[in-house]
């Protein structure tokens, strides 16, 4: 027994690609890393400083600034594109690197020098200091007695002049006026804070830190006296290494545990995790998710993969807009207690009309594109209660089922396992669009789910799944905190039909009737296009068929 166990756990193990061939760096294409991992990056590749760590882009996205602190030498890496399109590089010498990068205006830039305890302003069009805040002399940011600073991570409000900076000795954020060249204040946000983040109004900082895990909430308003208003705490054994804000949430990505944590920025709680895992080898760490980036336009968030030198891409820009648009839950289950077939029997009982776009159709087949089944969809729908005048149905059930992800088909347009997400993604947001335009929609709500969480394990419950609610009765960005499951759901739509309890599930369930409001908003749902290197709907195509959808 033991042999065979030893057997089987050899069989197991993995192997990198390069095998015998000696590490080698082919600028532009595959190189070999040390180690025998392979890499052949996306896009066009510009030389840094050696052991870049901080980076900054410019408010208008034409320049961009790393810190490189290798080799006992530090400097600024200047990347500028110029009127060609072009790109061109150049460098500048500093002191010692800090981490931190941010822009000031298009050709001002801050970089914080580390142990020196300083933050040096610097004109990259000519390379000269304009000025150095010195965190260790009095007057500066040595503010209450505070000695040895470390000056890190940074974030600057350009609108208030005001640049925010981690101070990892002592364990403070420091609000520096730099119009007026000196502290405004300064507060302890817990023990070896790393990052920080400005919230979009510029009202809040969010500092991470290893005291508990947590995210430090700061409230900024007054800059002289900033205040810690409280902690959420994303969990225990974690190593939170990068920070960003939106609106209404904060992401923190846990490097120790390969995942991205979702805050509530106005509860101050967690109330979610994307967890990043390589295909077939879920079970192991070290992608090492570090800095982030989030792009309001697409809805997608970049995530600095560390462990396996990668960017990856965290985008369902269609279920987050519903979210942002309607309601949704954050405390919702999925289960088997209610079967399809008892529920069209309800129905029919009770004489309520039904269509069922969903189980029985093309069936649970992710070789069929989505974009294939909403396209048939809303053909359909328009052909019978568009043109064809027949009264509009009570209940319309659809399915779409390539949330759960397949094999990559490049020859398909599925590049990638996640590409099934997106096509699901947009399928969905074609769906909901084409349903807030028609003239049922001011009396419709779309209840948006999975039939099972198969799809991926939750941090909370394996059971734990999606639900959203759209409608013009929706409440606008509402999060539901009620513990709820499909009975939940099937009795608020029996609610509406003014049906009676299906069974005993659904007569002792909660309901989901707090996510209405009698205020209502009729104005469509706009789509959201997809990342088409992710997934490009103009190129999904029929695995059974090779015919284009």
């Amino acid at each position: 027994m033991a042999l065979f166990l030893m057997c089987a756990c050899l069989a197991a193990q993995y192997r990198v690609p390069a095998g015998n061939r000696a590490a080698i760096r082919r600028p532009g294409a595959e190189s070999i890393l040390p180690g025998g991992r392979m890499i052949s990056p996306h896009g066009k590749q510009f030389p840094t400083g050696p052991g870049p760590f901080g980076l900054a882009v410019s408010p208008s996205g034409k320049m961009i600034v790393s810190i490189d602190g290798g080799n006992g030498k530090c400097s600024l890496t200047i990347l500028q594109r110029e009127k060609n399109n072009r790109w061109r590089t150049s460098s500048i010498e500093v002191g010692t690197e800090g981490g931190g990068a941010a822009f000031a205006d298009e050709r001002t830039v801050f970089a914080s020098e580390g142990k020196w305890g300083r933050v040096r302003m610097v004109d990259v069009k000519n390379g000269r200091t304009k000025h150095i805040y010195r965190l260790n002399q009095g007057g500066r940011l040595n503010q209450g007695g505070y000695t040895d600073s470390n000056a890190g991570d940074m974030g600057y409000d350009a609108e208030r002049g005001l640049l925010y900076v981690v101070d990892r000795a002592n364990s403070r954020l420091v609000v520096v006026d730099a119009k007026k060249k000196r502290v405004a204040g300064s507060v302890k946000v817990g023990r070896m804070p790393f990052a920080v983040a400005l919230a979009p109004d510029g009202r809040h900082a969010y500092v991470i830190n290893e005291e508990f895990d947590s995210v430090a909430f700061v409230n900024v308003e007054d800059a002289a006296a900033p205040k810690v208003e409280g902690f959420a705490r994303i969990g225990g054994g974690r190593r939170p290494a990068g920070v960003v804000a939106t609106k209404d949430r904060v992401y923190v990505s846990d490097a120790r545990n390969d995942s991205v944590t979702v805050v509530d920025a106005a509860a101050r709680r967690v109330v979610g995790e994307a967890e990043i895992r390589i295909p077939e080898m879920e079970g192991l760490r070290g992608v090492i998710p570090a800095g982030m980036a989030y792009h309001e336009a697409s809805g997608r968030m970049l995530v600095a993969e560390a462990g396996i030198n990668a960017v990856g891409v965290i985008a369902t820009p269609n279920h987050h807009e519903l979210a942002r648009r309607f309601a949704f839950s954050d405390n919702f289950y999925a289960g088997s207690e209610v079967s399809t077939d008892a529920l069209w029997r309800h129905l029919e009982r009770h004489k309520i009309s039904f269509r069922n776009f969903g189980e029985g159709r093309e069936g649970y087949d992710t070789s069929i594109p989505d974009q294939y089944r909403a396209t048939r969809f809303i053909a359909e729908m328009e052909k019978m209660y568009g043109k064809g005048g027949r009264v509009f149905p009570r209940l319309i059930l659809m399915h779409l089922p390539n949330d759960h992800m397949g094999k990559a088909r490049p020859e398909d347009g599925y590049p990638f396992e996640a590409s099934y997400v997106a096509d699901n993604d947009y399928a969905l947001g074609r769906i909901v669009e084409y349903l807030s335009r028609i003239p049922q929609w001011k009396q419709m709500a779309i209840f948006i789910t999975e039939e099972d969480a198969r799809g991926g394990v939750d941090h909370i419950d394996s059971h734990r799944t999606v639900f959203l609610l759209a409608s013009p009765y929706a409440k606008k960005n509402y999060v539901s905190h009620v513990n709820a499951s499909f009975p939940a759901m099937w009795k608020t739509v029996f609610g509406i039909l003014g049906l009676p309890p299906l069974n005993l599930y659904d007569a002792a369930a909660a309901d989901l009737f707090e996510c209405f409001t009698e205020a209502a908003d009729f104005t469509p749902f706009a789509l959201q296009q997809e990342n088409k290197d992710l997934f490009d709907p103009a190129e999904a195509r029929d695995g059974r068929t090779g015919v284009l959808q």
